[in-house]
């Protein structure tokens, strides 16, 4: 699989992501194959993006395809200040 690089993604969140479904230790999750594509553009009305994960993992020995949908924050100048008022506003 030809993996295209999206920096907000990376393999110890989809490792991680993994786990938390298959209910199973780190240490029995190894991804083998990964790439992320568009999940939305503009215009789609989300004010996030959504990047589609998909790939292979060897869970427990046996090997096991996935695909996960992630909602993340934009690509632009406005993401620092995103991030901002979402701290600033945190309860």
């Amino acid at each position: 699989m030809e993996q295209e690089k999206d920096s907000r993604i990376n393999v110890s969140v989809i490792q991680k992501a993994l786990v938390d479904q298959f209910k199973v230790p780190a240490t029995e999750v190894e991804v083998v194959d990964w790439k992320t594509g568009a999940g939305s553009a503009a215009g789609d009305g989300f004010c996030c993006d959504m990047v589609t994960v998909k790939g292979q993992a060897k869970i427990r020995g046996f090997f096991q395809d996935f695909s996960y949908m992630s909602k993340v924050l934009p690509k632009s100048k406005n993401a620092a200040i995103l991030k901002e008022v979402k701290r600033n506003n945190s309860y």
